[in-house]
């Protein structure tokens, strides 16, 4: 959905907001949520084949985050759209085994069915992208007919790709959806 340069002020919007201001920030998570739900849903059902089931979380590996107290669905069940067809589908079984950067769908398990549904995964902050991907995988071996993936935001670092690369330019430019790759 958006795409947060580390350092800069959308990154500190988003930490701020996963550590416990959630109250303050989850307007501006469901508001770039509906907007980007508004502007992209024809072609994420294209993308899925058809109307999409259901919209779910990546779930939380940090231990004693249940699916109801997890941030990242508290903003979300501000948006109707999505608040109407959000719904747990998997929970995390193994938080240790497995590290940030690495495929692993068995880190997870089903808990709800997802055989035949066409599903919006939704990530808060997507680094590498192995825990969504993972989550992603153990949805498709539950039998999801059809899956997108979508982070809230890609924090990109500066340090590792440098101030030159289009991600930055493109994070520099006032918010606009017009801009978007569709």
């Amino acid at each position: 959905m958006s795409i947060t340069p580390n350092p800069g002020t959308w990154y500190s919007i988003l930490q701020s907001y996963k550590k416990g201001m959630w109250r303050e920030y989850a307007p501006v998570i469901a508001s770039l949520a509906y907007e980007w739900l508004t502007v992209h849903e024809p072609a994420i059902e294209r993308l899925l084949g058809g109307a999409i089931d259901l919209f779910t979380i990546v779930p939380s590996k940090t231990l004693g985050v249940t699916y109801d107290s997890q941030l990242l669905r508290l903003a979300l069940s501000l948006v109707a759209p999505v608040a109407e067809r959000l719904a747990p589908t998997l929970a995390c079984v193994d938080r240790e085994a497995y590290g940030r950067t690495k495929y692993a769908p068995q880190m997870f398990t089903p808990i709800a069915p997802a055989a035949g549904k066409r599903i919006v995964l939704i990530e808060d902050t997507w680094i590498t992208g192995a825990t969504a991907a993972s989550a992603a995988g153990a949805l498709l071996d539950a039998g999801a007919s059809s899956l997108v993936i979508t982070p809230i935001a890609r924090d990109f670092r500066v340090q590792f790709h440098g101030d030159d690369h289009p991600y930055i330019a493109l994070s520099r430019l006032d918010y606009d959806v017009s801009i978007w790759p569709r």
